[in-house]
Formats: C-alpha cells, sequence, structure tokens
C-alpha cells in the first residue's frame, strides 16, 4: 500500500512500479483516502507509511485526531479515516484513490464511491473473512465492473518458495496448523470466507449447468413451490428423463397476490411442450393463519386451476438426497468419468445463486468452542433450495403414459419413511 503511495506522489521509485498506471499518476497532483480500523491505523498503517517512505519526502498534521490523519506525499495528498466514523463523514470531497484496508462495511464503500466523480481506483487489500460477503456480491461476481483480483497464497511470501519472501517456511507451516478449516482458506489462499461453510460444495458451475433444450414425451415435469407474504414465492421446476437423470428447468423468484402468483406459474407453465404431471408445496401453506378469515394458500390456488400437494419438511434428510444427486466423478488426470444424477439449466439464476450461498448456520465467537456446529443450514437465501430437497425427496421418475390426468402412485421414501 504504502509503496503505492509512493509512486502516486513520486513516481516509480520502485523498479518493480515502473511503467505501471501508479507510476503514470504521479504527473498530476491526486487526493486520495486510507480506510481501516482505529487500532490498525495507530499500530500499523501511520508506522508502516513512515518506515517505507522517503525521509523528509513527506508532511503530515494530526487533523484533530489522534493520530496523524493528513498526509502530503510529493504529488498527492490524502487523509486517513476509520470504518468506526459515520458514512456521512465520508462524503463532500472528490478523490482519485483509496485504499481499504480489510473489507470496510458497505455503507461506508457505497459513500466512497461517489467521490469518484472524474474516475480514479479503489483498491481493497483484505484478508476475506466471514464480513466480506458484499464484497463478493458486489464487486466479484458482478463482471460489469472493471476490476482485478489478485489472490495472494501465504507461500507467496516464503523464503523457499515465493517471489522475494522474507518469511521462513517452518514459520508458515506453524502458522496454517492454527488455522481452522475453514480460516485456512480465506488466511492461506485469501479465499472467501463466508463461502466456506458452504452446504453444497459439491456443486461445480463446470459440471453441473449446462444450456437448455427442448422438453419432450422423453421427460416428466414437476413443480415446487415456497410460497412467502413479505418476500417474493420460489417456483421451480425439475424434469426427469428415463435414465432418471434429473434438470432444473426453469424458476420463478416473483411477488404478488395468489391470483398473481398463479397467472405467473400458467404463463411459465404454457410455455413448456409437456405438462406438469405434479406440483407440491410448502407444507407452511396449509396452516391457516388465524388473524385472517382467508383460505389456506393451498385452497386458493386450486380454485384458480392450480393443484398443490404438501411437500416433505425433512430437510436432513433432503440435504443427503441433494448432496447424492451432486455427486460426480473424476479420473487421475481429472476427466469426469461419472456424471452427475442432477443437472440445471444455466438460465435458472436464482437457483445458482442460492447454491453460492447456501450455508451452515455457525454459533457466535464465544461458543464456537463450547458447542458442536450446528446442523443446520442458516434461514436465509434458500427458497430454491428447499423446493429443490424436496422435489428430490418424491425420488420422481419418468412417466410412461398417454393419460395426462393419471395420478402418480404413493410410494415410501426411503429418506422420510412416509
Amino acid at each position: 500500500m504504502v509503496n503505492i503511495i509512493a509512486c502516486y506522489g513520486f513516481g516509480a521509485i520502485n523498479d518493480w512500479f515502473k511503467g505501471s498506471d501508479f507510476d503514470k499518476c504521479s504527473q498530476k497532483k491526486t487526493r486520495g483516502r486510507i480506510v481501516s480500523t482505529g487500532t490498525n491505523i495507530a499500530q500499523n498503517i501511520v508506522p508502516q507509511l513512515k518506515q517505507w517512505l522517503p525521509k523528509g519526502k513527506y508532511r503530515t498534521s494530526k487533523g484533530g485526531k489522534v493520530f496523524e490523519s493528513q498526509w502530503e506525499v510529493g504529488n498527492t495528498v490524502f487523509d486517513i479515516m476509520t470504518y468506526e466514523q459515520d458514512p456521512q463523514e465520508f462524503e463532500s470531497v472528490t478523490l482519485d484513490w483509496i485504499l481499504f484496508d480489510e473489507p470496510p462495511p458497505y455503507k461506508i464503500y457505497a459513500a466512497s464511491v461517489s467521490r469518484f466523480r472524474f474516475g480514479g481506483a479503489i483498491m481493497f487489500f483484505m484478508t476475506p473473512l466471514s464480513d466480506s460477503a458484499w464484497i463478493y456480491d458486489e464487486l466479484i461476481l458482478k463482471e460489469s465492473k472493471k476490476r482485478g483480483i489478485v489472490y495472494a497464497d501465504v507461500e507467496a511470501n516464503c523464503k523457499q518458495h515465493g517471489v522475494r519472501g522474507f518469511l521462513e517456511h517452518s514459520d508458515i507451516e506453524q502458522m496454517v496448523a492454527e488455522y481452522t478449516e475453514d480460516e485456512r482458506e480465506a488466511r492461506a489462499s485469501g479465499k472467501f470466507m463466508h463461502l466456506a461453510g458452504l452446504v453444497y460444495k459439491e456443486f461445480d458451475e463446470n459440471v453441473h449447468l449446462i444450456e437448455p433444450f427442448e422438453l419432450n414425451d422423453n421427460y416428466t415435469l414437476y413443480c415446487a413451490l415456497d410460497p412467502h407474504p413479505r418476500t417474493p414465492h420460489a417456483v421451480m421446476w425439475l424434469a426427469v428423463d428415463n435414465q432418471g437423470t434429473k434438470f432444473i428447468v426453469d424458476e420463478l423468484f416473483v411477488e404478488g397476490s395468489p391470483e398473481e402468483l398463479a397467472g405467473k406459474i400458467k404463463a411459465k407453465e404454457s410455455q413448456f411442450q409437456i405438462k406438469v404431471k405434479k406440483r407440491i408445496i410448502d407444507p407452511m401453506a396449509l396452516v391457516k393463519d388465524q388473524t385472517k378469515d382467508v383460505p389456506i394458500l393451498q385452497d386458493q390456488l386450486k380454485k384458480l386451476g392450480l393443484s398443490f400437494k404438501p411437500a416433505s419438511k425433512d430437510l436432513s434428510s433432503g440435504i443427503l438426497r441433494v448432496k447424492q444427486a451432486l455427486k460426480y466423478g473424476r479420473d487421475e488426470n481429472n476427466v469426469l468419468v461419472k456424471t452427475p444424477e442432477l443437472f440445471i439449466f444455466n438460465t435458472c439464476e436464482r437457483t445458482q445463486w442460492e447454491f453460492k450461498r447456501y450455508v451452515w448456520q455457525e454459533w457466535s465467537v464465544k461458543m464456537q468452542d463450547q458447542r458442536n456446529s450446528k446442523g443446520k443450514p442458516k434461514d436465509k437465501d434458500d427458497h430454491m433450495m428447499e423446493n429443490l430437497y424436496r422435489l428430490l425427496l418424491l425420488e420422481p421418475k419418468h412417466i410412461y403414459l398417454l393419460d395426462e390426468d393419471f395420478s402418480i402412485p404413493e410410494e415410501t421414501n426411503q429418506y422420510t419413511g412416509y
């Protein structure tokens, strides 16, 4: 970070920066900002600035803070702010660059972005722990944003195995050995820790996502609905072929009244070349609201021409069933030798989104050493995931029948026992 600031101020006094964008920025006056925690600023950032910047080539003042918050370094001036400050304090100035040390709160980031009226560079230097989830969603996944990403492995800083490293390999091994499995991904490899607790680590975009194809009589179509009064309703359609392979072929994630929901489901199903053979719904839709004199949702939808049966609530068995369906195999040359039971059309964006965020619940930091791991996923961003496990617990099959009004025979499910 300090070497980048020196480039803004003096140009490439370090050979490794010659010809870089940072080097070119030294030809004009720039204004920047460093943002971090108050403790890190006082104990690390200010001391490191003084250690690395050329002696006698910069000026500082405290500016009313307990640390030196105002800096002038050659052709660049910058201030230092903390994450503890109100987001409104980050307004009212035009910036050319900003360096975030560790993940900032989203509100501070949003206030800072609006400071770049004439363009500039925003840089994050961070270990992506659990509070970095919004960065993954907003900056990593959204390819429309112009950004570069460098994942730094701790071994890159090893004297024996790295590039100009200064850490002993034995010290690195001892340090990494103290990390938990989830921490190791973030601290040693720079991977986002909020994804370390994924429920379905078996999901692989390169294996499970496929191009859509047109359904015909060689497939049987099923539908699942997870309705909600205050968040969007989630609807999933699953097709099964004569080999038992399953395909998530379409989805809806929409708000609306029962009438609006029924209309959208019918409109979607009218696009299929085959009819839906069975629909299931979250059992909560069968619970009457005692505060309102209205029919249960299942009955409302039936009057609107859509028949739904109650789905299973056996979450634990459902998760195991989905994991089984996602499994695939590769040989020693990384060639796919066993295909999964389940595929997903790459147009099902909400389903993909949930696969990447469906994580296990964790105890608070204080309780983690006193309790076993929780056995349930977070009750958040899981609507399509609930539809999926309920559909798979049906053990859906391809039905060879010409009569479209058939009913699927009831069977005992091997996971639920009913």
